[in-house]
């Protein structure tokens, strides 16, 4: 939701994605930490958690994010706008579909 409102505000939508992106690294980070703390509470009966937490997912989100990252960038610089608006608002619409 973030990226349209940004785009909205005449935000270039490359721009907005990149915008969209870092806000999204504390806000996760935050989350993170309060699953971690909530489920402290409440122990589950699995290897490498702490709270609700897994970490060995954590870790490949994690790792998994860091190697595309720059992948995504390079693909994005070369496609055109236009493009790239449809191709977003094709995908939160099959978010939405599911």
């Amino acid at each position: 939701l973030m990226v349209p409102f940004l785009h909205s505000l005449s935000l270039k939508m490359r721009y907005a994605i990149g915008t969209t992106t870092l806000i999204s690294l504390p806000v996760t980070a935050l989350a993170a930490i309060t699953y971690m703390i909530i489920g402290l509470s409440k122990p589950i009966p699995v290897e490498h958690t702490i709270g609700y937490l897994y970490w060995p997912a954590f870790a490949i989100i994690i790792m998994t994010g860091v190697l595309f990252a720059p992948l995504g960038v390079k693909i994005a610089s070369k496609l055109h706008s236009d493009f790239l608006k449809k191709m977003f608002a094709f995908c939160i619409l099959l978010i939405g579909v599911m």
